[in-house]
């Protein structure tokens, strides 16, 4: 039921349904792993023409780096740590000057 609907959702181009159904492939819950089709959802879901928060648009990388590490695809695993990285340490230097 919980895949079913969150297929629905996904297709229907829902933001927040393509981390639940990625988890749920990632993870193999319900249905047969499949890594490859959790980083398909999480790469539409940074493809999407709408505008998305940037907190979830930054799990969303850090969820890829983490994906691609398991593949030991390191190239990939850089691009998407590098996005998460570049956000913290832009937040760091924010909030220096606010202090």
């Amino acid at each position: 039921m919980l895949v079913k609907e969150a297929t629905k959702r996904v297709n229907a181009k829902d933001p927040p349904a393509y981390s639940i159904l990625a988890w749920i492939y990632e993870g193999g819950m319900f249905v047969d792993q499949d890594i490859n089709y959790a980083i398909s959802l999480h790469k539409e879901f940074l493809a999407l023409d709408v505008e998305l928060p940037k907190s979830s648009v930054t799990a969303t990388h850090e969820e890829l780096a983490k994906l691609f590490k398991t593949q030991q695809n390191w190239l990939s695993v850089s691009k998407h740590a590098q996005y998460v990285f570049e956000i913290l340490r832009l937040s760091l230097i924010k909030n220096m000057r606010l202090d």
